[in-house]
């Protein structure tokens, strides 16, 4: 049901017996009074009466995870309830239930609309200004920050305007928004500070500080350059404003200091302080594709695409408990943990702070579908001081939008995983062959192109693994995002013959050597010392297992028509190749490694000719597979390995150059390729000047 986009002013009174049960009673409000201590569960639950002095129990929903219900919601407080719908309980109870933020207002004392029964119940004059700021003082420093912003809300609705304290009253309010991170009430309040004095520093401060937070830091540097000016010792501000200054090069150009960015991860900062970089794209029509993402200027291959930090993010390891929920599937018969309970409430807060990112979460809903009960553009209207809502909206944005993610591509033990969500980046479409390719620092996306993009053309990542059988592809992406792909690849390999598939998929089915059982063979294997690579194939050489893995892969590449995929990865064959070139033991084959290693990069699109101490290669319709980019920088690792044992240096630092330019696509830190790829520089030391 759609939330209500009235204000209460507008909207009829009614009393709790005049609630039917299981009905959302349009146009009407329900003004109640909080009378016991409430209780967090599921939801906050709550005993409330209204002016008839009938009791009945409120649950409220979606709200901030990190509230403490009784501050946020004592003894006393008033709330006006739109369109209030009652709940049939187990054995015959009820309860008021409110699912959509934006329908339950919480009337600060003063209030024009407060009933005059509960006006004159009210006891929060029983205490002087200077009580309710104590008050308000030891709760901050308690950490409680709500009941900190009650009890200053309080205060103020004591004092006259002009009144001295007010300004002290309204800083420690803003202080208490900005710990929340509620930057727009933060900014809000020291504008008002400032229209009655210019040069109150803390306010300057304070919304410099809320500036920042809201990622205006064109705006932030202005006001820390008037604070500076005013106190030029500010220690503080001339912090800010040099972290601002780097914000900006981020926004402005996508200048990061990635080897920072890292270093910060691995001492413990799990959400490095960066900005977000989308100057190159824009979000346009995709005609049956909805809306997508396009580039706004030529992009090379390797370039920055878009760097985008996490509107919202969990993190799912051992060092912090964001996972605390389970989900079961009854349709898919599967439980998994889960950050999207709590991820939802942060959707919604973070919305409901702030008008314009409630406007950037809603465009990700289509505007061409809106919600039954409505008409389209009243759910981003702000109505009664805060953003209209709709919980289950966002609940479909976030289902859809949320992501799994590494925070840096990497094996080693500062490496977390995590969910977040990307709202720039949620606009790229799927393409099971992309132009792009994701990479993380922190909760940080960075997408690199991974060949050229030009102007005005759309931009696009893979939604699934992509190494699968077409029927596969498209059943995982109907399934799970509700399309039909028709990505060129996919065209193609649909207009295969069934039974080419068919027996495509009984030939992959059938091999079943575990990597446990590569380990053991390769381990155990020496070679013939008296047969030469040149002989045969020089697969007689090779342990057992790799010989029918080579009869695998060579199978699988004659079911591809020359012709039709003369510029086409064929992923099927690559998956395997790679699988080859994996587990070739290293150095032994080094002629029969270089041909296996070119082989592998046709089949993921990359077409690779070698003259003489240098190579050509084409990649327009090249693959970068989301489950295994390593595969391409082994390869070319591979290759820098073989070309070094035939004695061909130049041609080998190439690959090696080749192989960096490769793990840059898919790890942001190139200092840890060393330490990822140690392994292929045990034998040989690291070619000198490389890396930097």
């Amino acid at each position: 049901y759609p939330p209500c986009t009235r204000p209460i002013a507008l909207l009829r009174p009614i009393q709790i017996n005049d609630l039917l049960r299981e009905t959302h009673h349009v146009d009407t409000v329900l003004y109640v009074r909080l009378i016991a201590e409430p209780v967090q569960l599921s939801g906050i639950q709550c005993a409330v009466e209204d002016t008839s002095n009938v009791v009945e129990k409120l649950v409220i929903y979606n709200q901030d995870p990190n509230i403490k219900a009784d501050s946020a919601f004592p003894i006393g407080t008033v709330l006006a309830i739109k369109q209030p719908y009652c709940e049939m309980l187990k054995e015959g109870e009820s309860c008021i239930r409110v699912d959509h933020v934006s329908d339950l207002i919480v009337l600060p004392p003063d209030h024009d609309l407060i009933p005059d029964l509960f006006r004159t119940k009210n006891s929060f004059k029983d205490k002087w200004v200077t009580e309710w700021k104590q008050e308000g003082d030891e709760a901050m420093e308690g950490e409680d920050f709500y009941h900190a912003i009650n009890c200053y809300t309080k205060a103020l609705s004591w004092i006259a305007r002009r009144s001295p304290i007010i300004r002290v009253l309204r800083r420690s309010r803003a202080r208490a928004y900005l710990r929340l991170q509620r930057f727009g009430d933060a900014c809000r309040e020291c504008v008002t500070i400032l229209l009655d004095d210019p040069l109150d520093k803390e306010a300057l401060y304070i919304k410099g500080r809320a500036l920042y937070g809201l990622a205006n830091f064109r705006l932030c540097m202005t006001v820390f350059e008037e604070l500076i000016e005013l106190k030029p010792d500010h220690v503080a501000a001339i912090h800010l404003l040099r972290e601002t200054g780097k914000r900006l090069d981020e926004q402005d150009r996508g200048d990061y200091d990635f080897e920072a960015v890292f270093r910060a991860i691995k001492n413990g900062e799990r959400r490095p302080d960066l900005a977000s970089f989308t100057k190159l794209t824009e979000i346009k029509d995709a005609g049956e594709r909805g809306r997508g993402l396009f580039a706004k200027a030529d992009i090379k291959v390797g370039g920055l695409v878009l760097c985008e930090k996490a509107f919202i993010s969990a993190l799912m390891d051992g060092r912090n408990e964001e996972l605390d929920f389970c989900v079961l599937d009854l349709v898919g018969g599967f439980a998994s943990a889960t950050a999207a309970p709590s991820m939802l409430a942060q959707c919604i807060h973070k919305a409901r702070a702030e008008p314009k990112i409630a406007r950037e979460l809603l465009d990700l809903d289509d505007i061409g579908y809106p919600t039954p009960g409505y008409p389209v553009g009243d759910e981003k209207r702000v109505v009664d001081g805060q953003p209209v809502l709709d919980s289950f909206r966002i609940h479909r944005i976030a289902e859809n939008a949320l992501c799994q993610y590494n925070e840096t591509m990497g094996k080693t033990e500062d490496s977390g995983r995590g969910h977040a969500m990307w709202l720039r980046a949620s606009y790229m479409n799927h393409s099971c062959i992309p132009n792009t390719k994701a990479c993380f620092a922190g909760d940080l996306v960075i997408y690199r192109a991974i060949h050229d993009i030009a102007a005005g053309e759309e931009i696009t990542t893979s939604y699934i693994a992509t190494m699968g059988d077409v029927r596969d592809r498209r059943d995982a992406l109907l399934k799970e995002w509700s399309f039909h792909c028709e990505c060129p690849l996919c065209v193609l390999e649909a207009n295969t013959r069934i039974d080419v598939l068919d027996k495509r998929l009984e030939w992959t089915k059938n091999w079943t050597l575990t990597h446990e059982e590569w380990g053991a063979e390769i381990a155990n294997w020496r070679p013939d010392r008296r047969a030469s690579d040149e002989a045969s194939s020089g697969w007689a050489l090779a342990p057992p297992a790799m010989r029918r893995l080579e009869r695998l892969v060579a199978r699988l590449e004659k079911t591809y028509d020359e012709k039709e995929y003369e510029d086409q990865p064929r992923l099927l064959a690559a998956f395997w190749s790679a699988q080859l070139v994996a587990h070739m033991p290293l150095g032994i084959l080094p002629h029969q490694e270089l041909r296996l290693v070119l082989a592998t990069m046709r089949n993921f699109g990359y077409f690779i000719e070698i003259e003489g101490d240098g190579y050509t290669m084409v990649r327009s319709r090249s693959f970068i597979p989301s489950n295994g980019p390593a595969f391409l920088v082994q390869c070319c690792l591979r290759a820098w390995n073989a070309l070094l044992s035939d004695g061909k240096a130049v041609l080998a630092m190439k690959f090696y150059q080749l192989a960096v330019h490769f793990f840059g696509l898919f790890c942001a830190d190139s200092n840890r390729f060393y330490d990822i790829y140690d392994m292929y520089f045990r034998r040989r030391p690291l070619p000198g000047g490389i890396l930097t």
